[in-house]
């Protein structure tokens, strides 16, 4: 049972779902003694093209905060995946096509990043405004069918 992985987690002596915080003494009897709680991290902390220094420097975190870097992990991540849904192509296309990743599509993922950790909740209470326009600004210009260098549909 020990290091057995369970929906992308792993802890020493028992596995949750990321992100949960539990005492150990409650959920695996016997196994461990000592009152610390542990956090599950998650197993594959590897980024595309994003960087969690990166995401802390966007969202206003200090380096050395380390509170929340699954919960940033997780949102960097799935940055990515809408980024690349939204683009409607693959990180290998992209750097094929423009030679290495584009700045402005990093720079989308992390404004992505910074306001999904700033506003945890669909809407706000003070604000209802949807994700703002500069993300769309930013990957519009790669996103497949509106690509400079591709031909259009019509031409083919």
């Amino acid at each position: 049972m020990a290091g057995e992985h369970c929906q992308g987690a792993v802890l020493s002596h028992f596995s949750l779902p990321i992100g949960e915080v539990v005492n150990p003494s409650h959920i695996v009897r016997g196994m461990v003694d000592d009152r610390k709680f542990h956090k599950v991290m998650p197993t594959n902390t590897n980024f595309q093209f994003l960087s969690l220094d990166d995401i802390k420097q966007q969202a206003r975190i200090e380096p050395d905060f380390t509170d929340e870097d699954t919960y940033l992990t997780l949102l960097g991540k799935a940055a990515e995946r809408k980024l690349l849904k939204d683009i409607q192509r693959t990180y290998a296309e992209v750097v094929k096509m423009e030679g290495e990743w584009p700045d402005d599509l990093t720079m989308a993922a992390l404004m992505l990043t910074s306001h999904w950790y700033k506003h945890r909740e669909p809407v706000d209470n003070m604000s209802m405004s949807v994700v703002p326009y500069s993300y769309e600004e930013l990957y519009m210009p790669y996103r497949k069918g509106t690509y400079s260098s591709e031909p259009d549909e019509e031409e083919e």
